[in-house]
C-alpha cells in the first residue's frame, strides 16, 4: 500500500516543491540561511538545467538536484542526499570540477571563471562534530588565510537539528531543516502548528500537500522508498555475511594461534619442569653418592690406622691381613 506522507527529503520531491519557476522565493529563502546572503540577492536567481554533460563517451553522467545561477555570476548546486555512499566527497568535488570549468568555454580565459558553490544537504550524520550547518573553502593551514573564495561547499546534516542551538543561530534554517526532515503526518501536524513560521515555509508546506494528491508523485515516492529499503536491507545482509565470514575466520586463526601459543607454552614448561626435577635428582644421587663414597674412603683409612698399630706391635703382615682385610702389599706399603 502506498504511504500518503511524501518525505520531503526525498529528491524527487525536492525537486518539485523547490525547482519550480514559480517557487523560487522558497529557493531563495533557503539558501538565504544557508548563505548568508540577503533574500533580495537570491530573489532573481536562475533556475538552469539540471543535468551536466560530458564531454568524453566514458566519463560519468553527473545529474544535479538543483543547479541554478545567481545576478552576480556565481553558480551554485543544491544536493539532497538521504544514502551516504562511498567516496561521497570525491563525487561532491567532482560535481563542483565540472561546475566551475563549464564556465570555461573555447575562447575565454581564466579569468572568466566564476565562483561555483554546492550546498549538500544530508540525511546521514557525516562530521564528529554538533552544529548541523557546515562551511568548507579553501584556506591556509598554517594561519587559515583564504586562498580564494571560487570554491565553497556547504553541509547541512539534518540528524543534527535537535543538536543545534534554535533560538539563538539561524532560527530560519532550523525552520527549513526541519520541514525537510518530516518523516511522517504526525510531525507535519506538529510542524505546521509552530508559531511564526515564515512565509515560504508555509508555502512549501502548502506545496507538499498538493504533492501529497499527485498520484504520480506517490508512485514516484513509493518507488524511492522501496529502493531505500533494498539499499539497506542490501547493506544489512552484506554486513552480516561480513560478520559470520569474520567469525569464521577469526575463530580459525584463533584456535591456530592458541595451538602454536599452548605449544610453545608447554614446550617452555616442560622444557622448566625436567631441568627442575633433573636438578633436584642429579643433587640427591650426588649427595648419595658422596656419601657412600665418603664414607667408604674414611672406612678404608681407619682399617690402614689399625694395620699401622698392629706392625708397631710387631705383628706380622700375614696375620694383620686376615684381621683387616688388607693385602700383604698393602701392609707392607705402610
Amino acid at each position: 500500500m502506498i504511504s500518503k506522507f511524501i518525505p520531503p527529503s526525498y529528491d524527487i520531491v525536492f525537486k518539485a516543491i523547490f525547482g519550480k519557476e514559480s517557487n523560487k522565493p522558497l529557493l531563495a529563502s533557503l539558501l538565504s540561511s544557508v548563505l548568508n546572503l540577503p533574500l533580495d540577492e537570491l530573489l532573481n536567481l536562475e533556475i538552469l538545467n539540471s543535468e551536466l554533460g560530458v564531454s568524453h563517451i566514458d566519463e560519468k553522467n553527473s545529474r544535479l538536484d538543483l543547479r541554478l545561477r545567481l545576478q552576480s555570476g556565481i553558480e551554485i548546486d543544491v544536493e539532497i542526499q538521504i544514502i551516504q555512499h562511498n567516496a561521497y566527497i570525491e563525487r561532491i568535488l567532482s560535481y563542483w570540477a565540472k561546475l566551475y570549468l563549464g564556465n570555461l568555454t573555447t575562447g575565454l580565459d581564466y579569468s572568466n571563471l566564476r565562483k561555483c558553490v554546492i550546498v549538500n544537504i544530508i540525511g546521514f550524520n557525516y562530521f564528529d562534530w554538533h552544529e548541523l550547518h557546515s562551511k568548507f573553502k579553501i584556506c591556509s593551514e598554517k594561519n587559515g588565510s583564504p586562498l580564494t573564495d571560487l570554491l565553497e561547499i556547504h553541509f547541512i546534516e539534518l540528524l543534527k537539528l535537535d543538536q543545534y542551538n534554535k533560538d539563538i543561530e539561524n532560527p530560519i534554517l532550523c525552520d527549513w531543516v526541519e520541514f525537510l526532515g518530516l518523516k511522517n503526518e504526525v510531525d507535519m501536524e506538529k510542524f505546521r502548528d509552530k508559531s511564526d513560521l515564515p512565509e515560504q515555509i508555509i508555502q512549501a508546506i502548502e506545496e507538499l500537500e498538493k504533492l501529497k494528491k499527485d498520484p504520480n508523485m506517490q508512485m514516484e515516492a513509493f518507488n524511492k522508498e522501496l529502493f531505500i529499503r533494498d539499499y539497506f536491507q542490501g547493506l544489512n545482509d552484506a554486513m552480516k555475511a561480513g560478520h559470520d565470514e569474520g567469525t569464521a575466520v577469526g575463530l580459525a586463526k584463533g584456535k591456530a594461534e592458541g595451538l602454536a601459543v599452548g605449544l610453545a607454552e608447554g614446550k617452555a614448561e616442560g622444557l622448566a619442569v625436567g631441568l627442575a626435577e633433573g636438578k633436584a635428582e642429579g643433587l640427591a644421587v650426588g649427595l648419595a653418592e658422596g656419601k657412600a663414597e665418603g664414607l667408604a674412603k674414611g672406612k678404608y683409612e681407619a682399617t690402614l690406622a689399625i694395620a699401622k698399630a698392629m706392625l708397631v706391635d710387631g705383628l706380622s703382615p700375614e696375620v694383620i691381613a686376615k684381621f683387616t682385610g688388607l693385602s700383604v702389599q698393602e701392609i707392607n706399603q705402610l
